[in-house]
């Protein structure tokens, strides 16, 4: 019911087109998950008001048949219905607030090749578990060594290697003897933040559709336009 103002937009979209604007900008990217839950809160918030004004015509007008005259079984169907509707949307409204958001950012899941710099120089490729624009979770052979907290990876994003230095925040042994770690990426060049916007938010959507995949794979040698590092 909530998406109900969602599929208006899209909908009108379809007689008013208007251009895809790509925006990168730090105050639109920061924005909180919590703060844009809540604004697409307020069309269905006006909503249960109308509603709500629109019973109590109906109930004074059964009283004082002041408004209208009609008869009286189809007001009391027009105000069940009408409670019906405001008991789902302060449900689900409801359940909106209460929600625990256990991530502040969005993870995209997706397969890319990655190289991390191990202890004594040495790079080993392996396969993102997902991405973020700040940071990327992998899974490596426990028993790699790294020298310290601070990480060189190589994303093989399929335009190019975006080259990145990483502090290690996490570190999950999996059963299957493989570990799982979090890397926070170290600030870098505008224009590496901007490939990586891209790909995130426009390729990958784009390559998910076409290829009909829930996590697109990009590990494969034909996905990629320039060698792999040995």
């Amino acid at each position: 019911m909530l998406k109900m103002f969602t599929f208006i937009k899209a909908s009108l979209s379809l007689f008013w087109p208007r251009d895809l604007v790509f925006r990168v900008t730090p105050k639109k990217a920061d924005e909180s998950i919590i703060r844009k839950d809540r604004r697409e809160l307020l069309l269905h918030i006006l909503l249960i008001g109308i509603i709500l004004l629109s019973i109590s015509i109906a109930v004074s007008n059964l009283i004082w048949k002041s408004f209208y005259d009609a008869e009286s079984i189809s007001i009391y169907v027009a105000i069940f219905w009408s409670i019906y509707n405001v008991v789902m949307l302060v449900v689900t409204i409801l359940y909106i607030i209460n929600r625990h958001y256990y991530r502040q950012k969005y993870r995209f899941p997706v397969k890319v090749r990655l190289q991390i710099k191990v202890r004594d120089s040495e790079w080993v490729t392996t396969t993102t578990c997902d991405i973020s624009r700040h940071g990327v979770c992998i899974t490596i052979f426990d028993n790699y060594q790294f020298d310290d907290d601070k990480i060189s990876i190589i994303l093989e994003l399929p335009d190019g290697p975006l080259k990145a230095e990483c502090i290690l925040d996490s570190s999950v042994l999996q059963p299957n003897g493989f570990r799982k770690l979090g890397l926070t990426f170290q600030p870098f060049a505008q224009k590496e933040q901007n490939r990586l916007l891209y790909f995130l938010f426009v390729n990958l959507p784009r390559d998910a559709f076409n290829k009909q995949q829930l996590v697109p794979n990009y590990t494969s040698i034909n996905d990629l336009k320039f060698p792999i590092k040995q």
